[in-house]
Protein backbone atom coordinates (compact mmCIF):
# COMPACT_ATOMS: atom_id res chain seq x y z
CA UNK A 1 0.00 0.00 0.00
CA UNK A 2 2.71 2.41 0.79
CA UNK A 3 5.03 1.72 -2.58
CA UNK A 4 4.35 -1.29 -4.64
CA UNK A 5 7.87 -0.82 -6.15
CA UNK A 6 9.65 -1.04 -2.78
CA UNK A 7 7.47 -4.06 -2.10
CA UNK A 8 8.67 -5.90 -5.14
CA UNK A 9 12.51 -4.75 -4.46
CA UNK A 10 12.08 -5.90 -0.65
CA UNK A 11 10.14 -8.88 -0.57
CA UNK A 12 10.18 -10.30 -4.58
CA UNK A 13 13.37 -9.07 -5.35
CA UNK A 14 14.83 -9.61 -1.59
CA UNK A 15 17.30 -7.08 -2.31
CA UNK A 16 18.02 -5.86 1.35
CA UNK A 17 16.33 -2.81 2.74
CA UNK A 18 18.77 -1.07 5.05
CA UNK A 19 17.82 -0.82 8.73
CA UNK A 20 17.75 2.60 10.26
CA UNK A 21 18.60 3.64 12.88
CA UNK A 22 15.08 4.15 14.28
CA UNK A 23 13.91 0.47 13.61
CA UNK A 24 17.37 -0.58 15.71
CA UNK A 25 16.04 1.46 18.57
CA UNK A 26 12.48 -0.04 18.12
CA UNK A 27 13.63 -3.76 17.90
CA UNK A 28 15.92 -3.32 20.77
CA UNK A 29 13.03 -2.19 22.54
CA UNK A 30 11.13 -4.97 21.63
CA UNK A 31 14.10 -7.81 22.82
CA UNK A 32 14.28 -5.97 26.43
CA UNK A 33 10.27 -6.14 26.76
CA UNK A 34 9.98 -10.21 25.03
CA UNK A 35 12.71 -10.74 27.66
CA UNK A 36 10.96 -9.04 30.29
CA UNK A 37 7.65 -11.47 29.79
CA UNK A 38 9.53 -14.19 30.04
CA UNK A 39 10.21 -13.90 33.57
CA UNK A 40 8.03 -15.09 36.21
CA UNK A 41 5.73 -12.78 37.87
CA UNK A 42 7.77 -10.42 40.69
CA UNK A 43 11.23 -10.95 38.38
CA UNK A 44 9.84 -8.49 36.25
CA UNK A 45 11.32 -5.54 37.37
CA UNK A 46 12.75 -2.14 35.79
CA UNK A 47 16.65 -3.12 37.53
CA UNK A 48 16.08 -6.21 35.14
CA UNK A 49 14.86 -4.79 31.90
CA UNK A 50 18.09 -2.47 32.69
CA UNK A 51 20.32 -5.43 32.60
CA UNK A 52 18.73 -6.86 29.74
CA UNK A 53 19.67 -3.72 27.64
CA UNK A 54 22.82 -3.50 28.42
CA UNK A 55 23.09 -7.30 27.61
CA UNK A 56 21.62 -6.82 24.41
CA UNK A 57 23.46 -3.85 23.75
CA UNK A 58 27.29 -5.41 23.96
CA UNK A 59 26.06 -8.19 22.42
CA UNK A 60 24.74 -7.33 19.06
CA UNK A 61 23.42 -3.97 19.09
CA UNK A 62 26.85 -1.96 19.53
CA UNK A 63 28.36 -3.80 16.80
CA UNK A 64 25.25 -3.11 14.63
CA UNK A 65 25.49 0.49 15.28
CA UNK A 66 29.59 0.81 14.36
CA UNK A 67 29.55 -1.26 11.35
CA UNK A 68 25.90 -0.87 9.69
CA UNK A 69 24.52 2.30 11.07
CA UNK A 70 28.07 4.14 10.97
CA UNK A 71 27.35 6.14 13.82
CA UNK A 72 29.76 8.17 16.08
CA UNK A 73 30.17 7.61 19.76
CA UNK A 74 27.75 10.07 20.25
CA UNK A 75 25.28 8.92 18.56
CA UNK A 76 25.33 5.30 19.64
CA UNK A 77 24.84 6.93 23.24
CA UNK A 78 21.72 8.56 22.26
CA UNK A 79 20.43 5.49 20.23
CA UNK A 80 20.68 3.41 23.47
CA UNK A 81 19.26 6.26 25.46
CA UNK A 82 16.42 6.76 23.26
CA UNK A 83 15.54 2.90 23.25
CA UNK A 84 16.18 3.03 27.38
CA UNK A 85 13.72 5.68 27.61
CA UNK A 86 10.93 3.53 25.72
CA UNK A 87 11.37 0.75 28.21
CA UNK A 88 11.38 2.73 30.87
CA UNK A 89 8.32 4.68 29.64
CA UNK A 90 6.62 1.18 29.56
CA UNK A 91 6.86 0.62 33.26
CA UNK A 92 5.14 3.76 33.73
CA UNK A 93 1.80 2.35 31.50
CA UNK A 94 1.35 -1.01 33.53
CA UNK A 95 3.05 -3.15 36.19
CA UNK A 96 4.21 -5.98 33.99
CA UNK A 97 3.88 -8.26 37.08
CA UNK A 98 0.37 -7.64 36.90
CA UNK A 99 -0.05 -8.99 33.12
CA UNK A 100 -1.12 -12.43 32.06
CA UNK A 101 -0.43 -12.77 28.71
CA UNK A 102 -1.48 -15.98 26.31
CA UNK A 103 1.32 -15.54 23.80
CA UNK A 104 4.44 -12.78 23.29
CA UNK A 105 6.19 -11.96 19.62
CA UNK A 106 3.92 -15.22 18.29
CA UNK A 107 3.82 -15.99 14.48
CA UNK A 108 0.60 -16.08 13.32
CA UNK A 109 -0.48 -17.22 9.64
CA UNK A 110 -3.71 -17.62 7.29
CA UNK A 111 -6.04 -16.30 5.36
CA UNK A 112 -7.80 -12.93 5.48
CA UNK A 113 -10.17 -12.48 2.41
CA UNK A 114 -8.41 -15.66 1.26
CA UNK A 115 -5.34 -13.90 0.75
CA UNK A 116 -2.10 -15.70 2.47
CA UNK A 117 -0.95 -13.69 5.32
CA UNK A 118 1.92 -13.86 7.78
CA UNK A 119 2.20 -11.78 11.11
CA UNK A 120 4.17 -11.31 14.00
CA UNK A 121 1.93 -9.94 17.43
CA UNK A 122 3.58 -8.44 19.90
CA UNK A 123 1.52 -9.32 22.48
CA UNK A 124 -2.40 -11.34 23.08
CA UNK A 125 -4.21 -11.78 26.38
CA UNK A 126 -7.45 -13.87 27.14
CA UNK A 127 -9.70 -12.31 29.77
CA UNK A 128 -12.90 -13.83 30.15
CA UNK A 129 -12.49 -15.84 26.65
CA UNK A 130 -12.45 -12.68 24.61
CA UNK A 131 -8.51 -12.04 23.34
CA UNK A 132 -7.19 -8.32 22.98
CA UNK A 133 -3.94 -7.77 20.85
CA UNK A 134 -1.08 -5.49 21.97
CA UNK A 135 0.98 -3.53 19.34
CA UNK A 136 4.29 -1.73 20.99
CA UNK A 137 5.10 1.42 18.41
CA UNK A 138 8.15 3.09 19.52
CA UNK A 139 7.49 5.89 16.93
CA UNK A 140 5.28 9.21 17.32
CA UNK A 141 1.39 9.01 17.72
CA UNK A 142 -0.32 8.33 14.66
CA UNK A 143 -3.91 10.32 14.77
CA UNK A 144 -6.54 9.96 12.38
CA UNK A 145 -6.36 9.74 9.47
CA UNK A 146 -2.96 8.82 9.48
CA UNK A 147 -3.65 5.93 11.33
CA UNK A 148 -5.19 3.83 8.58
CA UNK A 149 -2.32 1.49 7.85
CA UNK A 150 -2.05 0.44 11.81
CA UNK A 151 -5.39 0.09 11.91
CA UNK A 152 -5.58 -2.31 9.32
CA UNK A 153 -2.52 -3.96 11.22
CA UNK A 154 -4.30 -4.57 14.28
CA UNK A 155 -7.47 -6.34 12.29
CA UNK A 156 -5.64 -8.50 10.32
CA UNK A 157 -3.94 -9.89 13.28
CA UNK A 158 -8.02 -10.02 14.69
CA UNK A 159 -8.92 -12.20 11.98
CA UNK A 160 -5.16 -14.30 12.33
CA UNK A 161 -5.46 -14.69 15.97
CA UNK A 162 -8.92 -15.93 15.92
CA UNK A 163 -7.95 -18.78 12.82
CA UNK A 164 -4.84 -19.63 15.14
CA UNK A 165 -6.01 -19.62 18.80
CA UNK A 166 -9.18 -20.15 18.53
CA UNK A 167 -10.79 -17.28 20.31
CA UNK A 168 -12.81 -14.16 19.32
CA UNK A 169 -11.37 -10.73 19.21
CA UNK A 170 -12.49 -8.24 21.23
CA UNK A 171 -9.70 -4.90 20.92
CA UNK A 172 -6.75 -4.35 19.88
CA UNK A 173 -4.47 -1.56 21.19
CA UNK A 174 -1.49 0.24 20.11
CA UNK A 175 0.92 0.93 23.15
CA UNK A 176 3.34 3.70 22.11
CA UNK A 177 6.27 4.14 24.26
CA UNK A 178 7.38 7.47 23.21
CA UNK A 179 7.67 10.66 25.11
CA UNK A 180 5.25 9.64 27.95
CA UNK A 181 3.87 6.78 26.81
CA UNK A 182 0.09 6.37 25.72
CA UNK A 183 -2.59 3.62 24.82
CA UNK A 184 -4.58 3.66 22.03
CA UNK A 185 -7.62 1.43 21.55
CA UNK A 186 -9.18 0.37 18.63
CA UNK A 187 -12.29 -2.08 19.07
CA UNK A 188 -12.23 -5.06 16.65
CA UNK A 189 -15.84 -3.96 15.19
CA UNK A 190 -17.17 -5.82 12.24
CA UNK A 191 -17.72 -2.78 10.28
CA UNK A 192 -13.63 -2.22 10.73
CA UNK A 193 -12.94 -5.91 10.09
CA UNK A 194 -14.91 -5.81 7.15
CA UNK A 195 -13.48 -2.48 5.22
CA UNK A 196 -10.04 -4.44 6.32
CA UNK A 197 -10.72 -7.61 4.03
CA UNK A 198 -11.81 -5.78 1.08
CA UNK A 199 -8.67 -3.89 1.05
CA UNK A 200 -6.39 -6.26 1.79
CA UNK A 201 -8.23 -8.43 -1.43
CA UNK A 202 -7.93 -5.02 -2.84
CA UNK A 203 -4.37 -4.63 -2.72
CA UNK A 204 -3.77 -8.30 -3.31
CA UNK A 205 -5.65 -8.30 -6.60
CA UNK A 206 -3.30 -5.45 -7.64
CA UNK A 207 -0.23 -7.17 -6.61
CA UNK A 208 -1.09 -10.27 -8.66
CA UNK A 209 -1.83 -7.54 -11.59
CA UNK A 210 1.75 -6.21 -11.23
CA UNK A 211 3.65 -9.41 -11.30
CA UNK A 212 1.92 -10.52 -14.30
CA UNK A 213 2.41 -7.43 -16.03
CA UNK A 214 5.74 -6.49 -14.14
CA UNK A 215 4.38 -3.02 -14.05
CA UNK A 216 5.16 -1.95 -10.06
CA UNK A 217 3.97 1.91 -9.97
CA UNK A 218 5.76 4.51 -7.54
CA UNK A 219 4.01 6.47 -4.54
CA UNK A 220 6.01 9.31 -3.85
CA UNK A 221 5.04 10.40 -0.42
CA UNK A 222 6.94 11.93 2.83
CA UNK A 223 8.27 7.72 3.30
CA UNK A 224 10.58 8.29 0.63
CA UNK A 225 12.93 10.48 2.65
CA UNK A 226 13.99 7.13 4.84
CA UNK A 227 13.83 4.40 2.11
CA UNK A 228 17.13 2.81 0.91
CA UNK A 229 16.06 2.57 -2.40
CA UNK A 230 16.04 6.16 -3.21
CA UNK A 231 19.27 5.49 -5.46
CA UNK A 232 17.68 3.48 -8.38
CA UNK A 233 14.21 4.29 -7.70
CA UNK A 234 13.03 5.98 -11.19
CA UNK A 235 10.11 8.33 -9.37
CA UNK A 236 13.25 9.60 -7.27
CA UNK A 237 15.18 10.93 -9.82
CA UNK A 238 12.60 12.64 -11.33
Amino acid sequence: MQCPLKFKLSRIDKIPDEQTEAQAVGNMTHEVLEALFKEEKGSRTVAFARATMVQIWHDKWQKHAEDVLGLTAYAQHMMRWNAWQCVENYFGLEDPNEVDLAGIEDEVRGHVAGVPVLGFIDRWSVTDGVVTIGDYKTGKVSKPPYDRDKKIQLMIYADLVEENKGFPVGSSELIYLKGKGTRVVYEATEQLRAETRETVARVWEELRESCDTDNFSTNRTKLCDWCSYKPTCPAWER
